[in-house]
């Protein structure tokens, strides 16, 4: 029986967070950054409010981190590769994968943000040899504007109600929502651009909103928390391209329309003494685009809903929290997509 064995590590990190666990809160409120995170990029009911406010609570700092990863994979059995000094070459070795610089935290009153800046180290020095990061073709760029936005947010005070309001400019649909469980921000929050670098797999096929626009859209979102308890936002995404090599796409580009696709996401929130628990729902519909320069390229619309639901109790001593995100995608495809469909069937009849 084969056993293969891989053990992926971050090795290097300039600073003592992750890259969803900064430390702008603490810098900026003089608090731990376990009051606002129970976990890497989980948030606690504290770093939520930070989060809705536009990470501008607090005092101004210098709003800047650096973080690097690097990864060690080790396959001992390689008896399966037609030729490991090829398809494995790097087996054993520490390869880097990423650097990351981050303007994060309170930009100005009541206007604050998260920007991430990428350099994909393993796209630069292709691992493999064919195609895709396991093969060595560079897929996206080697720096690119990863999942980001910028905040502003007020809060409207009167006698019965207490309503915050705000909007985000953000590339990538779900990077500004405060419950960390959704696409994402979602769990594992963090894993190896290698895990299934030898055909091995990871978490298989995903919906478009789970990170598959990720820096290729841009859009600007209105929300409103009522009272702490009831969430409401909308949003609309339109294609995101520009000429700056420097803020290019991370991955295989998506022909995102250029007209609106709308977002939107409600939430119930409650928090009682150590214990917090949220219901609520989002979704999103992309309209794809059949792409002229790719043959057999093909559109249609994606309509994405979710469900999700969390719940913490957190102490001095102790915390405990789960988790549950459910998406359902229906895809309507485009007339030539149709066409090539029944042109693989017709072709698997002969």
């Amino acid at each position: 029986m084969q056993i293969r064995i891989i053990l992926t590590v971050a090795l290097l990190f300039l600073g003592i967070q992750s890259a969803y666990a900064l430390p702008s809160f603490s810098r900026q409120t003089g608090q731990a950054c376990s009051a606002c995170h129970v976990s890497y990029g989980e948030l606690t009911p504290a770093g939520r409010q930070f989060k809705l406010m536009g990470y501008s609570a607090g005092n101004y700092v210098i709003p800047l981190s650096v973080t690097g990863v690097a990864s060690l994979s080790k396959i001992n059995n390689t008896s399966s590769s037609i030729d490991p000094t090829i398809t494995m070459a790097k087996n054993g070795s520490v390869i880097p994968e990423e650097a990351s610089a981050y303007i994060a935290g309170k930009f100005y009153e009541n206007l604050g943000g998260y920007i991430k800046l990428t350099l994909n180290a393993s796209n630069t020095n292709p691992v493999f040899n064919s195609q895709g990061i396991q093969t060595g073709t560079k897929v996206g760029g080697d720096t690119y504007l990863d999942a980001s936005e910028i905040r502003y947010a007020m809060s409207l005070l009167n006698d019965s109600h207490n309503i915050v309001v705000g909007a985000s400019l953000n590339n990538a649909p779900t990077v500004q929502d405060l419950w960390k469980i959704s696409p994402v921000n979602g769990f594992p929050y963090r894993s190896s651009n290698l895990i299934n670098a030898w055909g091995i797999g990871q978490f298989g096929p995903t919906t478009m909103i789970d990170g598959s626009l990720n820096s290729q859209v841009a859009g600007i979102s209105l929300y409103t928390m009522i009272d702490e308890s009831i969430y409401a936002e909308f949003a609309g995404y339109r294609h995101f391209s520009t000429p700056l090599n420097v803020i290019s796409i991370s991955g295989d580009l998506n022909t995102v329309s250029s007209s609106i696709n709308p977002y939107w996401r409600l939430a119930y929130n409650h928090v009682q003494g150590p214990d917090s628990y949220m219901f609520g729902t989002f979704g999103m519909i992309t309209d794809l685009k059949g792409d002229a320069n790719i043959a057999g390229s093909s559109g249609g619309k994606y309509t994405d809903i979710g469900l999700d639901f969390e719940y913490q109790h957190i102490t001095e001593l102790h915390s405990w929290s789960t988790r549950m995100t459910y998406i359902n995608e229906q895809v309507d495809w485009d007339a030539q997509a149709v066409s090539n469909m029944n042109h693989d069937a017709s072709h698997g009849r002969d």
